[in-house]
């Protein structure tokens, strides 16, 4: 089981002490290793922080750690980014994926987001700027007919940060463009923004987690 997650819920040992083997990268992008890896992938999402992902999941393989017939990925926020475009490479080989708050869309992101101008420069670009639209290479919307895993999307309806709208363009995009034979499911939580609040809401995260998991990679 991958996962790219924002330490939240905290869900890398909720799964692991369901009896899944957690891997989680410290990708380029992510914290702990200076200013400079910390962007190295700004304004080119998808690159050097997806590398990163799949080198590790190539070694978990090489060790005989990881199964290569039952690999999920899961993640939120910029996981749940990850986990999408993880999940709509032309080769990819998940099993399975759930997607928290994700982005779809960079573009749409600095167009609707609480933060449009950090958005722009992460995804690499804004549909204002003028040229061409460069933040469409890393988003995952333009590949969601390479989709075919069972996916789990969960968002809050009040995300300011990453709109409801970036998970309800991937599921539209996938339905009209994929042929996955297991349509994604798409839960939204009442009254939640990017950071969940409610006990409730939460609890029930962490139960659809481990339930889609075991429906589909045990």
């Amino acid at each position: 089981m991958l996962e790219l997650v924002f330490e939240y819920w905290w869900w890398r040992p909720f799964l692991a002490s369901h009896g899944y083997l957690v891997l989680s990268p410290n990708y380029h992008g992510s914290l702990g290793r200076g200013d400079a890896f910390a962007k190295a992938s700004d304004g080119g999402r998808g690159t050097s922080d997806w590398s990163d992902v799949e080198t590790m999941i190539d070694e978990g393989i090489s060790q005989g750690i990881v199964d290569p017939d039952r690999i999920g990925i899961a993640g939120y926020s910029n996981g749940g980014f990850l986990a999408a475009w993880g999940c709509t490479r032309p080769d990819n080989r998940f099993k399975v994926g759930i997607i928290g708050a994700g982005i779809s869309d960079w573009g749409f992101l600095a167009a609707s987001s609480d933060m449009p101008d950090m958005e722009a420069h992460l995804g690499g670009g804004a549909p204002w700027k003028q040229g061409k639209p460069t933040y469409l290479d890393g988003s995952p919307i333009k590949d969601v007919n390479n989709a075919k895993a069972p996916l789990l999307i969960l968002h809050g309806k009040e995300d300011a940060r990453v709109p409801l709208t970036q998970a309800i363009a991937f599921l539209r995009g996938i339905e009209r463009e994929s042929d996955a034979q297991i349509k994604p499911k798409l839960v939204i939580y009442p009254r939640e923004g990017h950071m969940f609040k409610e006990r409730a809401h939460a609890e029930d995260v962490l139960r659809r987690l481990v339930e889609h998991l075991d429906i589909y990679l045990k």
